[in-house]
Order: structure tokens, then C-alpha cells, then sequence
């Protein structure tokens, strides 16, 4: 009965963002798909959002004031929209026209995410970090209905909120805490990335080759238990998920110069930052990138749309300094730089990206797909270079901390390759349609 409760709940945030997105910020092109993955990630993003400024306020959270706003808004777009087609929706006749081979990756793709949907609800919180951070901070925050500042007297972190809170509201659905079934959230990150991986290799491949390629991604083993098994908990799926939709949203916007895309970006990058602290950097570079080619256009007026961004990000360092937090947890004993650590870093990066236990080959055919096939990449060459830079940022990372480098690295180095390796599985798909099509 918990499982479907949070269920329920789920589909709301889905819905929730699904009417947002449809109002102000899909394009008209986007497959059904492509919005329901979307969709997840905004309402699961407003929510949290919502509750965080609801705190601020000091309003105690209850059912009524979180969900009636969503609620008559959702009943809005939908009456508004009474004709709104449903024929997209008509997959059994879809699938028919599938080939077998079509049939048996669908088969595949549609058996991993039931496997992994059902390993997320067999155990509680199986990892310490999970437990640590994020699912032990929604617990407080359910108990308290609300943000207990209370809390921050006993932590030296300072991760951004949003995952913590809009767990919580699956805690108050309940009535209880689970922490089982709350890691059906979780799990939520692994389905919506499948889909949305599928969704965007549909707009340059055959359905054949998406199929394939999502079952490749879906199948490393570290997706599998950060989506579903002895690490979910953790934000490290989110954070992937985020960074892979903001790519493939920037690509969007790149291509079609639509300003309901500028905007998708920027609430998506926004959010982005308030999962977890590692995604900075990439927020950072593209939104540089998108500053760079508004300017370059001279459509000043689109620089109006990244407000959102800095507003958020002002916001949650405003509380941080309220509250007495640390700017940044990782250098609370101070900075260091060791250069010398240079090749020590990447070595140990690199016997990561070996590690077929964790990600089949993917990161060996990344590699040779770089050094050989790169000049096929086209304007897709930015799905590497954010790829890396974020990488890069790590090697710094690890050059500034005081701790010793080796053991950091072999802690968390699973971790950190799961925020870019879909952007890995997508850049190796890439060229693999150009060049199976010479």
C-alpha cells in the first residue's frame, strides 16, 4: 500500500510539471516521452522549491497548502485544454508495428526497468551517504514539517535541499516514515533517464538504434544500483539525470532558437543547482555558452530569461549564510594546491574508466570514439566538451583538498563518472549512427 501511495505521488509531480511545461516551456516538437521525462525532473524540482520558500516563511507544511496550488492548476490546464490529443498515447498499436528485433530490446529495456523498479522497494537505504545526507534529512524535515534549522547546528555539510524536501512530501503522503518505499523517488531518476535517452536518440536515429542504446546505458551496473539497489539514496543519479536533460535541452534550443527552450534551460540548470553541489561547474560553463551565443546574436532581450538562475542560486547562498553554513563542506579545513598530484588523479581516474564491473565498456568506446571518430561528432561536439570539463573540475578538486587524493578518489570516483556517463553512452551513439551510415 506504501509503494502505491508513493506512486500516487509521483504521478502528481509528473503531472505537475507536465502542465507547467506544456504552458510556458515545451516545444511543440517534443515527443510524449521527451515531456513525461521532463516533467518529472520540474516537478519534482517546483516542489522542492515550493516547500523550501514555504519554510522560509515559516508556514508549517500540511497536505492542503503544498498540493492545492498544483491542483487547481493541473485542473486548469486540463479543462482549458479538453481537446487536448491522446492519440500519441495509443503505444499498443505503436509496438505493433515494431520489427522483432525491436520487440526483444523492448523487451530488454522494459524487464531492466521493472527489475530495477522492484530492487529500489525490497531494502531500506543500503548506503551510509544516502542515508547520511539525504534520506536522514527528509526525515527531519517530515518530523518538523518544515526546515529545522535546528539541524544545521549538527552538520558540516552544505548540500543544496531539494532532493531531502520533496522526499519528504512522500513521508507525508504515508504518514509514517518508510524508507523503502521513499526510494521509489529515487528510482524515478533511472526511468526518466531511460526515456529521455530514448527520446533524444529518436531525433537523429531509427527507433532500432535508440532501443539498443538505452538498453546499453540502462545495463551498467552502477546505474543499476544508484537507480535501484545497494546505492539508492544518493543524489549522484539526479545529478546525472539533470546535467544530460540541460545538454540535450541546450542542444534543443541551439537548433530551434526558441525562447520556451531558453526558459526550459534555465529551470532546469536552476534546479539543477539545488540537487547537489557538484553540478556547479556545469551550470557554470553553459550557461557562459548560452550568455556567449545570445550576445553573439545581439538578442539581448533573451538574457532576461536566465534570471531564474541567479535568483535561485542567490537565494539558497543567502540561507547558507543565515544559517552559519559552511560556503562549500570540502574545504572546511582550509585549501591546499598539490600540482604534484597531476598524474597520481588522473591515473586513478582512468583505472575507473576500466572498471567493466561498473560500466560494461562503455568508457573504453568513449575514449576510441574521441581520439578516432571526433570530426563526426559535428555540433555535438559540445556533449564531450561538457563532459570533460566537468571531469576537469574533479581533477581540481581533488588537487585542492588537504586529504589524500587515492583514497577520495577510489571512494567516490563511481559517484562522480555517474553525473556524465550518459553524456558518454549519448556521444558514443552519435557517432555510431554517422558512421554505420557512410
Amino acid at each position: 500500500m506504501n509503494i502505491l501511495t508513493i506512486l500516487y505521488v509521483i504521478i502528481f509531480i509528473i503531472l505537475a510539471g507536465y502542465t507547467t511545461g506544456e504552458y510556458f516551456l515545451y516545444a511543440k516538437s517534443y515527443s510524449i516521452i521527451k515531456k513525461i521525462a521532463l516533467s518529472y525532473a520540474l516537478g519534482f524540482g517546483f516542489i522542492g522549491i515550493q516547500m523550501f520558500i514555504l519554510s522560509i516563511l515559516g508556514i508549517k507544511w500540511n497536505y492542503g497548502i503544498i498540493l492545492t496550488p498544483w491542483l487547481i492548476f493541473i485542473c486548469y490546464f486540463f479543462l482549458r485544454n479538453h481537446k487536448y490529443s491522446y492519440h500519441n498515447l495509443n503505444i499498443l498499436n505503436k509496438i505493433k508495428l515494431f520489427s522483432r528485433i525491436e520487440k526483444l530490446l523492448l523487451i530488454l529495456l522494459v524487464s531492466l526497468l521493472i527489475f530495477v523498479g522492484i530492487e529500489s522497494v525490497l531494502r531500506p537505504v543500503q548506503a551510509w551517504d544516502g542515508w547520511d545526507n539525504w534520506v536522514f534529512r527528509a526525515n527531519v524535515f517530515y518530523l518538523n514539517k518544515g526546515i529545522d534549522n535546528y539541524y544545521f547546528s549538527y552538520t558540516t555539510d552544505s548540500y543544496p535541499l531539494i532532493i531531502p524536501l520533496t522526499t519528504s512530501l512522500g513521508y507525508m503522503s504515508l504518514g509514517s516514515i518508510d524508507d523503502r518505499s521513499i526510494l521509489l523517488f529515487y528510482y524515478f531518476f533511472y526511468f526518466a533517464l531511460g526515456l529521455l535517452f530514448y527520446s533524444s536518440i529518436r531525433n537523429f536515429a531509427d527507433r532500432k538504434t535508440a532501443l539498443l542504446f538505452s538498453v546499453l546505458l540502462l545495463s551498467c551496473q552502477n546505474l543499476i544500483r544508484h537507480g535501484g539497489r545497494f546505492e539508492a539514496g544518493q543524489a549522484d543519479l539526479a545529478v546525472g539525470f539533470y546535467i544530460f536533460a540541460c545538454v540535450i535541452v541546450l542542444l534543443d534550443y541551439l537548433k530551434i532558437k526558441s525562447t520556451r527552450l531558453l526558459l526550459l534551460l534555465t529551470v532546469l540548470l536552476s534546479i539543477a543547482t539545488q540537487i547537489k553541489n557538484d553540478a556547479i561547474p556545469f551550470v557554470l560553463l553553459s550557461t557562459c555558452f548560452v550568455v556567449y551565443k545570445i550576445l553573439k546574436e545581439k538578442k539581448y532581450k533573451k538574457l532576461f530569461y536566465l534570471i531564474p538562475l541567479p535568483l535561485v542560486i542567490l537565494g539558497w547562498e543567502l540561507f547558507k549564510k543565515f544559517n552559519n553554513l559552511h560556503p562549500n563542506f570540502l574545504f572546511r579545513n582550509g585549501i591546499e594546491f598539490h600540482i604534484e598530484r597531476f598524474p597520481i588523479v588522473v591515473f586513478n581516474f582512468f583505472k575507473e574508466f576500466g572498471n567493466i564491473q561498473n560500466w560494461n565498456i562503455i568508457w573504453i568506446v568513449f575514449l576510441f570514439c574521441i581520439v578516432i571518430y571526433r570530426k563526426h561528432l559535428g555540433t555535438y561536439i559540445l556533449v564531450p566538451i561538457f563532459l570533460f570539463f566537468q571531469l576537469l573540475f574533479y581533477v581540481l578538486i581533488f588537487l585542492l583538498l588537504p586529504q589524500d587524493p587515492v583514497t577520495q578518489i577510489n571512494a567516490i570516483s563511481n559517484k562522480l563518472l555517474l553525473h556524465v556517463v550518459p553524456l558518454a553512452a549519448f556521444t558514443i551513439t552519435i557517432v555510431a549512427v554517422k558512421v554505420f551510415k557512410k
